[in-house]
């Protein structure tokens, strides 16, 4: 959660453990000048150098119009303490849902997302 590629600057961070359903979940939020590309390159190839592996799965592709409902745009899994781990790549522009300029999330925001449990219930 704490590789970052060059330029990258965190943001924000929140950790969580749902006890109803077992999933333990936590977040790092980026902003980059990077374009999309460069940032998902850094991240699979540091998610390969630490035994991650690009989840089969096609996690939801963003919709060109429309509520995004996910916005991961990559997904890799890795088996830590005999649960499945999953590790998503996610941009804030792919949340956007308005023209509107008063909106001042800044599109150079991605984010990581990390979650797990020992039933299967995570994923992508």
């Amino acid at each position: 959660m704490t590789a970052h590629p060059d330029g990258a600057v965190p943001i924000g961070s929140s950790w969580a453990c749902d006890t109803d359903n077992g999933v333990a979940n936590v977040s790092q939020r980026y902003q980059s000048e990077l374009d999309r590309k460069s940032v998902l390159s850094f991240y699979r190839a540091a998610a390969k150098a630490d035994g991650w592996q690009l989840d089969g799965k096609d996690p939801s592709s963003v919709p060109s119009a429309g509520s995004t409902l996910s916005g991961v745009v990559e997904c890799f899994r890795k088996e830590i303490d005999s649960a499945t781990v999953y590790l998503k790549v996610w941009f804030l522009s792919d949340f956007t849902l308005s023209d509107d300029p008063k909106v001042q999330e800044s599109d150079d925001d991605y984010g990581l997302d990390a979650s797990g449990s020992h039933d299967g219930t995570a994923g992508c």
